[in-house]
């Protein structure tokens, strides 16, 4: 069961990986991440709610308590909504040589939730592993092309916004490990769009004319994103916080960056350099870190 979790936690990374690459492509058509989870949210909840009836899950779905559903609430706002868009506008101000490292070092903030919120100590070797991705992380992140950092202020404003990501993001780990005690990964991952959704109605109907001005080419293109990163990939996150835990599915959910320059090399043609080359290199020996741990291959 755990070499179970962690295959699904890789999967996680993989389609993050593959999601965050397609998602370049949805900003280069002038989307801002409010309007990319906007557009994207209540259709793919229909995704997953379909997902839950054919899998049979419609029960459960119905019957879930209300204090679930308000864990849940907490959970989809410190992910999706103000981690997601607190991350991008980060990128935004200081750039992706600096962002992108800061807010991967979530794992460690969700480690200390962890510890405190549901018990869970990490091994020592997960922490190295940690280590040794955010560096990978680092070296990746610094390959890439960040031109034109801004202003001084603007700069230290990013900064905040990435760390305040990291910190949400590494709380709503923990806070999904809770609810998922109480209900089962598919509909935990499926009340998480329809809460986005609901969170985000506001804002739908007030740039309702803004949001008109996207083909429904691009609409389309959005949606087909949001199923297979925040639909597909949420199933594999929840699943995998299921069977192992906040620990080694938000360690090995981190290398995500690492599989998007992988795909970003292949479908976006972009350079191979030595930087990245060793960024891969510590974040894959992470990952087999802790693959050696699921294995008892170390104590």
């Amino acid at each position: 069961m755990i070499i179970l979790g962690f295959i699904v936690a890789l999967l996680t990374a993989l389609v993050w990986g593959f999601a965050s690459v397609l998602t370049k492509i949805v900003f280069s058509k002038g989307a801002n991440p409010l309007e990319y989870n906007a557009i994207r949210a209540f259709p793919v909840f229909l995704f997953m709610l379909s997902l839950v009836i054919v899998m049979g899950y419609l029960n459960d779905f119905l019957s879930i308590d209300l204090y679930v559903i308000l864990i849940l609430l907490v959970v989809t706002f410190l992910g999706i909504f103000l981690g997601d868009t607190l991350y991008f506008f980060g990128i935004r101000d200081c750039g992706v040589t600096v962002a992108v490292p800061i807010a991967y070092t979530y794992p460690f903030f969700a480690y200390v939730f962890a510890y405190f919120l549901v018990g869970e100590t990490p091994t020592i070797w997960i922490i190295i592993a940690g280590f040794l991705i955010s560096l990978g992380i680092y070296l990746l992140s610094k390959s890439s092309n960040n031109s034109g950092i801004a202003n001084p202020k603007k700069f230290k404003r990013g900064v905040l916004f990435t760390i305040t990501s990291a910190i949400s993001f590494g709380l709503g780990t923990t806070i999904a490990k809770i609810a998922l005690l109480s209900t089962t990964a598919i509909v935990a991952a499926t009340y998480r769009l329809l809460l986005l959704g609901l969170l985000l109605l506001p804002y739908l109907t007030i740039q309702h004319n803004r949001i008109k001005q996207f083909s429904k080419r691009e609409i389309i293109f959005m949606i087909i994103v949001g199923i297979i990163g925040t639909g597909v990939g949420g199933l594999f996150y929840f699943t995998a916080l299921e069977i192992i835990g906040v620990s080694i599915t938000s360690t090995i959910a981190a290398t995500s960056p690492f599989h998007s320059a992988l795909f970003a090399t292949i479908i976006l043609k972009e350079n191979i350099t030595r930087e990245k080359v060793i960024g891969m290199a510590l974040t894959v020996g992470g990952t087999l870190l802790i693959l050696l741990q699921v294995f008892c291959f170390i104590p």
